[in-house]
């Protein structure tokens, strides 16, 4: 953790401290490589994928099928909808919700190759070891860290507008570099070597009163249920905790131990208000993370004083 001018003020040994804690390891993947290993392990089990297949209408409220662009039709006793922050599943079964941006906050994103920094006599340090960085200012903050185990450098960039942003906009090069013009020079000589770069809402959903149909046989899952800002980095972990809890409550059920209407209430019942916890919190982290100078940023840096003494790790 430092300050936008660079100054060390919070550490944190996050993958032995999780594991030790925890009993589970930390890891940071890549989507594109989380993807491929789900597919690889659901052909080894047999799950049969269709691919190409946009759903345009889901038939949930009577007997009836998933239908998609291509023209297809499927039959479902549970579907799972995993859709995304704009799910049509979701619109589907609750049609009154629609996931908004609650303040101008948004980020940029951008990927700097490793081996370009690593030629920068400034900017090398940061690349030296595959660590996390938040640099924190004023309505604004830039969180970096190594994704694909290093040949890629990750960058994502928090800031604020006026106007509420709702769709994924291109940008200005020279207008995200002036609003970290402040920062430290080694992050600065990093966002010069970024081509180009989006600006991306940062969209909520709910909290819900309900994640499923009135029937129970359709469900939601991951941001369709409750996509949440994203300064806790919680988003894709919170949808893969649900996808493990509602695959293992759909045990009980093929062992006829529960009905799905029960599985699907118990999922909810457990799910929902950590998701919800989990909301809050992230509101709450980017707060601490946009702090001015000031009283309450010292508050904040004192804090973590133990992290940098070593007293605390």
């Amino acid at each position: 953790m430092r300050r936008k001018d660079g100054t060390k003020v919070g550490y944190t040994r996050m993958i032995p401290n999780i594991c030790q804690e925890r009993g589970h390891p930390w890891w940071l993947v890549h989507q594109a490589h989380l993807h491929a290993g789900l597919v690889e392990v659901a052909r080894k089990e047999g799950v049969k994928l269709a691919i190409d297949a946009r759903v345009t209408e889901i038939a949930c409220l009577w007997e009836g099928p998933v239908r998609t662009e291509a023209g297809k039709e499927w039959a479902f006793d549970l579907l799972v909808g995993s859709d995304g922050v704009n799910s049509i599943v979701s619109r589907t079964i609750l049609p009154h919700v629609k996931p908004r941006p609650p303040m101008g906050n948004c980020v940029y994103r951008a990927i700097v190759p490793f081996a370009q920094i690593e030629q920068d006599p400034i900017a090398r340090e940061l690349v030296q070891k595959l660590t996390m960085e938040v640099w924190m200012g004023e309505g604004r903050y830039i969180i970096t860290y190594p994704i694909s185990a290093g040949p890629d450098f990750n960058l994502v960039l928090s800031h604020h507008r006026e106007e509420l942003v709702e769709e994924v906009q291109g940008v200005d090069m020279r207008e995200l570099r002036e609003t970290y013009r402040e920062f430290d020079e080694r992050i600065r000589r990093v966002l010069d070597m970024i081509p180009s770069a989006q600006r991306w809402p940062l969209l909520v959903t709910g909290p819900l009163e309900r994640w499923s149909s009135k029937r129970g046989n359709v469900v939601l899952m991951g941001d369709a249920a409750h996509s949440m800002v994203n300064h806790m980095v919680q988003g894709a972990a919170t949808s893969i905790e649900g996808g493990a809890f509602l695959g293992r409550i759909l045990a009980q059920v093929i062992q006829n131990r529960l009905t799905l209407p029960e599985a699907i209430s118990i999922y909810e019942k457990i799910c929902m208000p950590k998701s919800s916890f989990k909301q809050q919190v992230a509101f709450l982290n980017g707060a601490i993370w946009h702090l001015s100078d000031g009283p309450l940023a010292d508050a904040r840096d004192k804090a973590m004083e133990p992290e940098i003494r070593g007293s605390i790790s």
